[in-house]
């Protein structure tokens, strides 16, 4: 490929991107409502004017109008833009896992469920069992789709087995200790498992338990430097999007997890 077809193919990726990831931020914006995705069309929050398709064009309300509404000069909420970025970001990095199309398949299915449930998770603390239960049959479906053999059984099995390997711990989590583990997150880590498989979901187990531990930490002394009455047990930090990073590691190098798994398992039984 020559650096302009290269050039050219980036700059399509990261339009479709943007364009995608501008319905992934009206997923997250009217699911958490009980709202349509398709009806009413795109309008503006404030005045409630329906959008044309100039003002639909990414990043446009961003560069010319200072991320205001065109009609109304009313503030536009920026998870717009954090979705059209983000999104724009992964479809420019697909040219770099060609030719693996099947993983490059489950990848965007997937994070397009994990992206608006992130944002929402963030910013509502809640994760929407139309967005994970959805994301669980898909990622079944998916699997049977994409599977290497004719048998329904050993087609469905890997799916299914990562799904409760991943829905009972939390669930089990969830009922003995609410405050501190909703059931959203049960339903969203069940649903990664359909994607990523029994070994993958303690993979993605690891890693976003470590990850949230962490941040958590680091979160809790920042929080204490400039409140000192701060209270570990009074501090939320939703685990969401950790699962939903984790759970794109894990489809992404899954490969090389699995390799770290064996050399380290091996190492431990010595």
């Amino acid at each position: 490929m020559t650096l302009l077809e290269g050039t050219v193919l980036e700059i399509s990726l990261i339009l479709l991107g943007s364009i995608w990831g501008s319905f992934l931020g009206v997923l997250a914006e009217r699911v958490p409502k009980g709202e349509s995705i398709f009806f009413p069309g795109s309008h503006c929050n404030a005045c409630g004017h329906r959008l044309a398709p100039k003002d639909l064009i990414p990043f446009k309300a961003w560069l010319f109008n200072g991320g205001r509404c065109t009609y109304c000069t009313a503030r536009i909420d920026p998870q717009t833009l954090v979705s059209e970025l983000g999104t724009a970001l992964l479809f420019s990095l697909l040219p770099f896992f060609f030719p693996d199309i099947k993983r490059i398949l489950f990848l965007l299915i997937f994070f397009s469920f994990a992206f608006p449930l992130t944002l929402i998770d963030i910013r509502l603390r809640r994760l929407p069992h139309k967005l994970t239960w959805s994301a669980g049959v898909i990622g079944v479906l998916l699997s049977l789709a994409t599977a290497d053999t004719s048998s329904l059984l050993t087609a469905i099995l890997p799916s299914s087995i990562g799904f409760l390997a991943g829905f009972l711990p939390l669930w089990l989590l969830a009922v003995l200790y609410p405050r501190g583990m909703g059931m959203g997150d049960a339903f969203w880590l069940g649903a990664i498992g359909t994607f990523v498989g029994p070994m993958g979901i303690l993979q993605t187990l690891l890693l976003s338990s470590f990850s949230a531990t962490t941040i958590s930490v680091l979160f809790f002394l920042l929080l204490q430097k400039k409140q000192k009455e701060t209270s570990w047990k009074t501090m939320s930090v939703p685990f969401g999007p950790f699962l939903s990073a984790a759970g794109i590691i894990v489809i992404l190098w899954k490969p090389v997890l699995d390799n770290w798994g064996t050399i380290l398992s091996h190492a431990l039984l010595r």
